[in-house]
């Protein structure tokens, strides 16, 4: 079929979507960061779509060019279902298909594992054998009483002082003093102590006095080691995923610099530091970051 020429207004008439100037301008943005304040309702989601058709579509940008990340995987099925529908459109006036497999699309823990898993990594540079564990999977691996153990001794703790252990752990993380903790309170404080050291990039040589925090701080470094050296491969969490996407990237630039053009960002607000550094890292060279969000519903901070 030959390539016919059509522009992205005509689009918008064949869709029925009528824009707002703010809309307008937004979705033809090509160059530079941009930032978009947006709330319920406010058309955000047709924003995205119809700026990520108007750079494949208008400005032949490759869709591997792409980054385009949201937090839930409902969203990220929402917007892969709606930039097919749109490309479909397109191509019954172009003539010329548009792929999005080769699109970094979904949600930021998907894109971080994305990146780490590239085909196009040196062997050197590519975590072996990459395991992702969910939650479940890292409540599980955390509260297993001989892992604990262990990590307790590594932290300073004698082998016979595990309840002892427990108790400064809880109280040290929630500042409450306790009498007596189960190994699964345990677990589950500890979780969300490492995670937010992981999600704060917490550096391995911050100072740090308090003999307890130092203690929890032995426990993390012991806790990333054991994922590391497993003769099977690499085990990453959540968390940990994203600082090891981040790491990746900033430690190869010569492999990334050129590899994402365009970044597109939904739910800003609930990026954590380990994410916003991440994808901030990505836009570096291209400085085309877009971000959408909403104060309003803020997880961490805007």
């Amino acid at each position: 079929m030959p390539e016919k020429t059509i522009t992205i207004e005509e689009l918008w008439l064949v869709k029925k979507f009528t824009p707002t100037e703010n809309q307008k301008r937004a979705i033809l943005h090509t160059n530079g960061p941009l930032f978009l304040s947006a709330g319920p309702g406010s058309g955000k989601t047709q924003v995205l779509l119809w700026r990520t058709v108007n750079l494949i579509v208008f400005h032949g940008i490759k869709s591997s060019e792409i980054i385009l990340c949201t937090f839930t995987e409902k969203a990220a099925q929402q917007l892969k279902e709606g930039l097919l529908s749109l490309f479909g459109l397109a191509t019954e006036f172009t003539g010329k298909p548009y792929d999005i497999s080769e699109m970094a699309i979904g949600t930021i823990h998907s894109i971080c594992q994305k990146l780490l898993t590239n085909r196009h990594l040196p062997t050197k540079v590519k975590p072996k054998g990459l395991q992702v564990m969910d939650a479940l999977d890292q409540y599980r691996y955390l509260n297993r009483s001989s892992f604990q153990k262990k990590m307790f001794e590594f932290a300073g703790y004698l082998p016979d002082e595990d309840n002892n252990a427990r108790k400064e752990i809880i109280s040290t993380i929630s500042g409450q003093k306790v009498n007596y903790v189960s190994r699964f309170k345990t677990t589950d404080c500890l979780i969300k102590f490492f995670n937010r050291l992981s999600e704060e990039n917490y550096e391995e040589n911050a100072q740090q006095e308090d003999p307890s925090i130092q203690k929890l701080v032995k426990m993390y470094r012991y806790y990333i080691d054991s994922l590391t050296i497993l003769g099977e491969g690499t085990k990453l969490d959540l968390s940990l995923l994203q600082q090891s996407a981040y790491v990746l990237v900033r430690d190869n630039e010569e492999i990334f610099k050129d590899q994402f053009k365009y970044i597109i960002v939904d739910e800003y607000q609930d990026t954590n530091p380990i994410q916003e550094i991440l994808l901030f890292q990505l836009a570096k060279y291209s400085q085309n970051i877009c971000v959408v969000g909403d104060d309003d519903q803020s997880l961490y901070r805007f």
